[in-house]
């Protein structure tokens, strides 16, 4: 998933958290900056 187009901020952590709902089985990773992190950092 890359949100980059959008220029959105924050959505990389909730979407990873949302795509290992889906597929338990496989690994996510999520790469994100210190701002997106901090957006949604409540969430973990």
């Amino acid at each position: 998933l890359l949100d980059n187009a959008l220029a959105t901020m924050g959505a990389g952590l909730p979407s990873a958290m949302g795509a290992h709902l889906v597929h338990p089985d496989r690994r996510v990773m999520a790469i994100c900056g210190d701002g997106g992190f901090m957006m949604n950092s409540q969430e973990l």
